[in-house]
């Protein structure tokens, strides 16, 4: 046999264990990959609403546990930080540029006159109050998490004790759904410390 025919023997030797160790190890990923859906069917079986947004929180948590800050706001975060003292967290009522953040918003939504209508009409409502749970069911907004720069902001927000401003709402009955004009990081930040907190809010 020559050199050369000796080379290539090993070369194609070399690529045929290769071949065998690759597919040894898809196969090893594919069955970990069916252990794992297994398993997370089978916690979300048994898992309730407040459980699944603990787990939540501490996937969250993980994502950005380079943060010495967020770990430390997580740590001492209280789940009913917001349900004893509710009104103790939020300012008495919107911050006045609030308002024209709510109408730039609803522009996109609505034609200019109608978004102005309903900004001068907000600045005018009554404060009110609803569950953070129910104002996020008529929104049918997803929630977003601390990954998200503005919620996470607000969450340390509420950790540290500061005092956040009340939502800004919107109703449509022509597509049976609550606009959130203004607020929306904030409400996503207070659901994740207690989905039954109440939420100090103005609707028209």
């Amino acid at each position: 046999m020559s050199e050369r025919t000796r080379f290539q023997s090993q070369i194609f030797l070399q690529l045929s264990r290769l071949a065998r160790w690759c597919s040894g190890l898809a196969r090893s990923y594919s069955s970990k990959r069916k252990g794992l859906h297994r398993s997370v069917r089978l916690r979300s079986n048994t898992c309730t609403s407040t459980t699944r947004f603990r787990k939540f929180r501490g996937t969250e948590s993980c994502a950005l546990g380079q943060d010495s800050r967020f770990e430390s706001s997580f740590a001492n975060s209280d789940p009913t930080l917001l349900s004893k003292k509710s009104k103790k967290k939020w300012l008495s009522k919107p911050e006045e540029h609030d308002y024209p953040a709510a109408e730039s918003y609803l522009t996109l939504l609505y034609d200019e006159k109608t978004a102005a209508k309903y900004a001068k009409a907000l600045s005018r409502a009554p404060m009110t109050s609803f569950a953070a749970k129910d104002i996020f069911r008529a929104s049918q907004l997803p929630l977003l998490g601390v990954t998200n720069s503005h919620v996470r902001k607000n969450h340390m927000a509420i950790a540290a004790g500061k005092k956040l401003s009340p939502l800004l709402l919107v109703r449509d009955p022509s597509h049976l759904k609550l606009v959130i004009a203004d607020g929306y990081h904030r409400m996503c930040a207070v659901y994740l410390f207690d989905e039954d907190t109440r939420v100090p809010c103005k609707i028209v």
